[in-house]
C-alpha cells in the first residue's frame, strides 16, 4: 500500500510541474465554464490565482483582452511592451518626440520668431492727417518697442504665421504747428507674421491701443490727453538671423473719447521704417 501511495504522489507532482501557471491552453475553457456556471447559478469551480486574475481583467477590459493576455506566450507580452509603451515617462518621451517633429518642420526664419523670446525694436515714421483742415503732419522722431511671441507657428498654407504681443513708445513732432509734440504709451498690441513663404521676408498685419499726450491747439483737440488705436500692415525682412528690417503703413486714429469739445479726432496715415533685434 505504501508503494501505491508513493507512486501516486510522484505522478501528482509530475502533473502538477508539468502544467504552465498562468498561460495554459486550458485557461480559456476554464474561464469559459466557470461563466457558464456562475450564469446559470451552479455552483463555480474555484478558480486559481491567474485565472481570477484573467477573470478580473476581463470584467475590466473586456473578454477579448483578457483572453489574448492569458493564451499570449511570455516573449510576445514582452515584445508588445516594449512596443506600447503606458508608462508616464515613456508617454512623455513620445510627447518630446513630437514637439522636436514639430519644431524640425518648422523654417529657419519662422522659428527665429516663435521661439527669439523678448524682441526689442525701434523704428521712425512720418505721418499726414487724413481728415484736415486743419491737417497735422506728424513725425515720430523715436518709437521704441518691446514684443514677445505667444504661439509657435499656427495654420496652415499662406495664413500659417506666428502672433506676437507688442508695446510701442511714441514720441513725436507735429511738424506744421511751431513743431509742437506727442508722446505716449501703446500697451495694446498685437502683430501677426505671415511665414508660409518661408524665407526671409515675412509680411505681417498688426493693431494697437494706447494713450498719448499731444500738444496741439485747442482748436484741433479740447484736450491734451488723447487715445489712439490703429492697424497696419508691412513686411519683415531678415537681413541677418537675428535682424530684422520692418516697413509698414498704418492706419491711425486719435481722439479724446468725447471727454471735451472741440473732439475733431486726428486720423493719420503713417509710413513707418524700423529695425527689429531677436
Amino acid at each position: 500500500m505504501a508503494y501505491y501511495l508513493r507512486v501516486f504522489a510522484v505522478a501528482v507532482l509530475l502533473a502538477g510541474l508539468s502544467a504552465p501557471p498562468c498561460l495554459a491552453a486550458g485557461a480559456e475553457e476554464v474561464i469559459t465554464l466557470y461563466e457558464y456556471n456562475e450564469a446559470n447559478h451552479d455552483s463555480a469551480p474555484e478558480l486559481p490565482d491567474e485565472y481570477a486574475a484573467a477573470k478580473r481583467a476581463t470584467a475590466v477590459e473586456g473578454p477579448g483582452e483578457a483572453r489574448y493576455a492569458v493564451n499570449t506566450e511570455p516573449e510576445q507580452v514582452a515584445a508588445r511592451t516594449e512596443t506600447e509603451p503606458t508608462d508616464v515617462a515613456a508617454q512623455g518621451d513620445r510627447n518630446c518626440d513630437t514637439d522636436k517633429l514639430l519644431h524640425e518642420n518648422m523654417g529657419k526664419y519662422e522659428m527665429i520668431l516663435a521661439k527669439s523670446g523678448i524682441t526689442w525694436g525701434c523704428s521712425t515714421s512720418y505721418g499726414i492727417d487724413l481728415d484736415g483742415p486743419p491737417h497735422v503732419e506728424l513725425v515720430e522722431v523715436a518709437a521704441p518697442s518691446l514684443s514677445i511671441p505667444l504661439t509657435d507657428a499656427v495654420g496652415r498654407s499662406f495664413y500659417r504665421g506666428v502672433l506676437d504681443y507688442r508695446v510701442e513708445g511714441i514720441f513725436g513732432l507735429v511738424t506744421n504747428m511751431n513743431d509742437r509734440g506727442e508722446a505716449g504709451l501703446s500697451p495694446i498690441g498685437f502683430r501677426y507674421y505671415l511665414t508660409g513663404l518661408d524665407g526671409r521676408v515675412n509680411p505681417f498685419v498688426e493693431g494697437m491701443m494706447g494713450a498719448v499726450y499731444l500738444n496741439v491747439p485747442g482748436f484741433v483737440q479740447g484736450t491734451r490727453f488723447n487715445f489712439v488705436e490703429g492697424s497696419g500692415a508691412g513686411v519683415a525682412v531678415f537681413v541677418t538671423d537675428r535682424a530684422a528690417l520692418d516697413i509698414r503703413l498704418r492706419y491711425r486714429h486719435l481722439s479724446n473719447a468725447g471727454i471735451k469739445g472741440p473732439n475733431s479726432g486726428v486720423t493719420s496715415g503713417f509710413l513707418t521704417v524700423g529695425m527689429s533685434y531677436y
